[in-house]
């Protein structure tokens, strides 16, 4: 630190330990600006190497047979055509539900997401989900079997999300299971009853008291409504999203 210590106006004979304040915050100053250059050094080689990588898997995937990309840059390949409901785009009209089986990859193959890992098809709103791939499926019929390459731009952009690095395009191999209009109110009651209908069933058996299979069986709730786009229910004890 030799050389930040004169940077900060400390004698090199001196001790240290004897640093004035305004040393020690100028010290403090200067080794903060060195990380954040170390960073920003870091972020870009990131961005390069990230940016390269997607730049390859999007060139690869638009050579795949029957692959077409869509003026934004989304690249689809369908393996198997569906032959039920139609998913719409997520700005066309009442909002629709979507129950799929999917995998998502990275540029270099990892799988950073799958609903074999959630042992079996998850439902989602169209709007919820990553802006690229919502996309690629509209149009698409339920019963449809899809691989959607998605832009970096068009998925989680520069920062990122969990296990996705910045600066990544993705893949995504999907089949749409159904394709349901969405009904807020049916979607509520139906949450609601099945929790109070497991509740009652699991209390009688006497494997939890009451009180935990409420708290378990609430919080189970608001996170399946949370992820419909719904309040979660004050009935079931959960904190209301205003």
């Amino acid at each position: 630190r030799t050389h930040l210590l004169a940077e900060a106006g400390f004698l090199p004979c001196q001790d240290e330990r004897v640093l004035t304040q305004s040393n020690r915050k100028a010290l403090e100053t200067i080794m903060d600006e060195r990380t954040a250059e170390r960073e920003e050094r870091t972020a870009v080689q990131v961005e390069a190497k990230n940016t390269a990588a997607s730049t390859r898997l999007l060139q690869a995937a638009c050579k795949e047979f029957g692959a077409r990309e869509l003026p934004s840059g989304v690249i689809v390949r369908r393996s198997k055509r569906g032959e039920g409901e139609l998913v719409r785009a997520a700005d066309c009209g009442a909002e629709q539900v979507l129950t799929l089986k999917y995998e998502g990859r990275l540029p270099d193959g990892t799988v950073f997401d799958s609903t074999e890992r959630k042992r079996g098809a998850v439902q989602y709103l169209v709007s919820s989900l990553v802006e690229g791939l919502a996309e690629g499926l509209a149009g698409e019929q339920e019963g449809a079997a899809v691989r959607v390459t998605v832009p970096a731009h068009l998925a989680y952009g520069r920062r990122g999300l969990g296990p996705v690095p910045p600066h990544c395009a993705l893949t995504f191999d999907v089949e749409v299971i159904k394709v349901e209009e969405r009904d807020p109110e049916a979607e509520r009651e139906m949450t609601v009853s099945e929790a109070a209908a497991e509740y009652a069933t699991a209390a009688e058996g006497g494997e939890e008291t009451a009180d935990e299979i409420f708290r378990r069986e609430a919080a189970a709730a608001a996170e399946t409504m949370s992820r419909l786009g719904l309040p979660s229910s004050p009935a079931l004890g959960a904190p209301r999203r205003d």
